[in-house]
């Protein structure tokens, strides 16, 4: 990726702090193309941030330079210690015979909801040396031996937990800020990885996730458009163990990127909790309905009753969690419900409360039960707008 949008920024603010940054520069001040330049930071913030660390260069970028930095977690407000790194590689040396020189590295601190707190460069010196033409050509065929790329489908994600929302046809609509997920099929070396870009003709912005590998040959990727306009399909390409692009798969899969941010706001719509019941009927066809403060056991199943009806044109996205110590915990169940779904149920829909999901399997199995408050259901339009969302009192135990 190109840094030279990360070099420009405002003065640090008075609420963020670097006590001290140690750059692990080695003793010749070199590094090769594709090394990482570590650095130890310690900062303080009156706020949870993510910190980034970016390189920084009077050296003007010439021709196709690329490499990355450090992903961030996101820190608590207080004083950390945390190392960080970023790097060059496809450095040409007919653009940089001696090296590219970088005489900085920028620490840059953003709050969760984008705010910049920090923007300043550290001075370090270092020079990234390119390869010789043959080290480079070496380089970037490894891993191109047997690699198979295959598209399978392209569906509308939740982007917080990768549920399947919606499959994808050429030619559809979708929302802008809406998660795509691509997912291909492939053979490849451990050492190759992904990533999925959409194909514009003009300059659309977006994001990506970053890159990953296959597991037993599958692998979703995943981008969000950032602004309206068309797609013409998407670019699959194939990086080998040294970041560089060994591989690339053209998907014609035309797609329309509309702002749907608005659908639903301001509508009423009827949106309630309807009670719980047994998902098995009993000897006279009828669900029983699950008291307040039951005991019931992990292994059965349930149905979670709503009244609902809206009139949406994209659905309504509903999530469901139980509730302990005051906190929405699991989630279970995570779907989209249409106006054509909201008329065949008769605006009383039910979602399937499945205890044992695969990351409580080893709770239960510990013999401990589980203490519920009750549930929380969130229902949002596909772009994320929260419309309307309701806590249920309903304590129940939940046993092995």
């Amino acid at each position: 990726m190109s840094f030279l949008s990360k070099l420009f920024g405002n003065k640090p603010k008075a609420d963020f702090i670097v006590h001290r940054i140690d750059f692990d520069v080695p003793n010749n001040k070199t590094l090769k193309d594709g090394e990482y330049l570590w650095a130890t930071i310690d900062f303080e913030s009156k706020h949870p941030c993510q910190v980034w660390l970016h390189p920084n260069s009077d050296d003007v970028f010439r021709g196709n330079v690329s490499g990355g930095y450090h992903p961030s977690d996101v820190y608590p407000a207080g004083r950390h210690t945390i190392k960080r790194w970023f790097y060059f590689n496809n450095l040409d040396v007919a653009d940089y015979p001696n090296g590219l020189l970088v005489n900085g590295g920028k620490v840059i601190a953003q709050t969760e909801d984008g705010y910049t707190l920090h923007n300043q460069v550290y001075p370090t010196d270092c020079t990234f040396v390119p390869f010789s033409p043959d080290e480079l050509k070496e380089r970037q065929n490894i891993d191109k031996e047997g690699l198979e790329i295959e598209f399978i489908k392209a569906r509308i994600t939740d982007s917080e937990y990768g549920y399947e929302l919606i499959g994808l046809s050429p030619n559809d609509t979708v929302g802008m800020e809406t998660e795509i997920s691509v997912r291909i099929h492939t053979k490849c070396n451990d050492g190759v990885h992904f990533a999925c870009f959409p194909r514009t003709d003009g300059e659309m912005n977006y994001g990506y996730n970053p890159m990953s590998k296959p597991l037993d040959g599958v692998l979703d990727l995943q981008f969000t458009m950032k602004e309206t306009g068309k797609i013409k399909g998407f670019l699959i390409i194939a990086y080998n163990r040294y970041d560089y692009e060994i591989e690339h798969l053209v998907v014609d899969f035309p797609l329309t990127v509309e702002d749907w941010s608005d659908d639903g706001v301001g509508q009423e719509f009827t949106f309630a909790f309807d009670g719980i019941y047994d998902d098995e009927a009993n000897l006279n066809g009828e669900f029983e309905r699950v008291e307040k403060n039951s005991t019931i056991s992990a292994d059965k199943y349930m149905r979670f009753y709503i009244h609902l009806n809206h009139q949406l044109k994209h659905g309504i996205h509903i999530k469901l969690y139980d509730v302990i110590n005051n906190k929405p915990q699991h989630l279970y169940y995570c779907n989209v419900l249409s106006q054509e779904d909201c008329q065949e149920y008769d605006g009383n829909p039910y979602f399937c409360l499945d205890f044992m999901e695969d990351e409580l399997e080893e709770f239960y199995e510990n013999n401990q039960s589980r203490q519920i408050s009750g549930f929380y259901i969130v229902a949002s339009n596909m772009v994320g707008e929260v419309l309307a969302e309701e806590v249920v009192d309903y304590p129940l135990t939940i046993v092995s």
